[in-house]
């Protein structure tokens, strides 16, 4: 999938040609920008946004996997930020994804050195 992989000029050539960048898989129900910011590919993010992509659904994946520049972008676009907080009370939250959106959220964040305690 061209999206998720950072195939900038397969997704370039397929809005060109009239694809729908709102698209979502038919199996997992995600949009295509939801892959893009999975995989933290900043231009592919840039162009599904510009193309008409929803914004607000890619954030939390893009934060929860560590990519700054994707969410930054998407933040910039107008990305809802209650996104991350609700992810972040969210039952199957990840620890290490916790810790990487509090970083994106507020800056460096030192992981606290005893495991047990985040």
């Amino acid at each position: 999938m061209g999206a998720s992989n950072g195939h900038e000029a397969v997704v370039g050539l397929l809005l060109e040609r009239g694809a729908d960048a709102t698209v979502r898989s038919v199996s997992e129900e995600k949009s295509l920008l939801h892959w893009a910011a999975l995989g933290g590919n900043e231009a592919v993010v840039r162009m599904l946004q510009m193309n008409g992509a929803d914004v607000g659904e890619a954030l939390g994946m893009a934060a929860a996997r560590g990519h700054e520049a994707a969410v930054r972008l998407l933040l910039r676009a107008n990305a809802d930020v209650d996104v991350l907080e609700l992810q972040l009370r969210g039952p199957a939250t990840d620890p290490i994804d916790t810790l990487r959106i509090l970083r994106i959220l507020y800056g460096s964040f030192e992981a606290p050195t005893n495991p047990l305690i985040l």
